[in-house]
């Protein structure tokens, strides 16, 4: 009789808790693994959208200045310049809370920035001597989102020298 109890099949309990813990720990392994997954996304999608408004506000910023034709520094966050393609007006970029604006002739401002990311800093340093005229932009951005896996910020320090004014 005791023979007979041996040689049936199956698994004894220690055998079960040993898959049984393997198989936790693997799946333990592949959760951690898919988190951190997850945040390395949300890291890089936070980064790439800032960087791409960032990208935007830059060439905006550059494109404004390079038409201006008389630059006046309205401030440390915002600049005033007549445009040359439309010469009597005068147009004004500035920090506006957290967006910036661009108002033409003293109308309503609109904005230039996006509600995805807050302009957290503008400075416009207007540098000239007796030959031209080099307009310093210093911008900081990060993005607007509550979810700390997608924050980032970066700052960009650039100069533009306004084809009009250079020559």
């Amino acid at each position: 009789m005791t023979n007979n109890l041996k040689s049936q099949q199956g698994f004894t309990l220690i055998e079960l808790l040993i898959y049984t813990a393997l198989t936790a720990i693997i799946v333990g392994m592949f959760g951690a693994i898919l988190i951190t997954v997850t945040r390395v996304q949300g890291d890089q999608s936070g980064s790439t959208k800032v960087t791409r408004e960032l990208n935007f506000l830059v060439g905006a910023l550059r494109q404004r200045i390079n038409d201006a034709e008389i630059i006046n520094s309205g401030g440390v966050d915002s600049l005033i310049y007549e445009p040359a393609s439309f010469p009597g007006t005068s147009t004004t970029i500035a920090l506006d809370g957290s967006v910036i604006t661009v108002a033409e002739n003293g109308e309503s401002a609109a904005p230039l920035s996006t509600d995805q990311i807050r302009v957290d800093y503008l400075e416009f340093d207007l540098l000239t001597d007796e030959d031209s005229t080099v307009v310093q932009i210093t911008l900081t951005v990060s993005n607007n989102t509550n979810n700390p896996d997608e924050a980032a910020s970066k700052t960009i320090q650039t100069s533009v020298a306004p084809f009009l004014l250079a020559q």
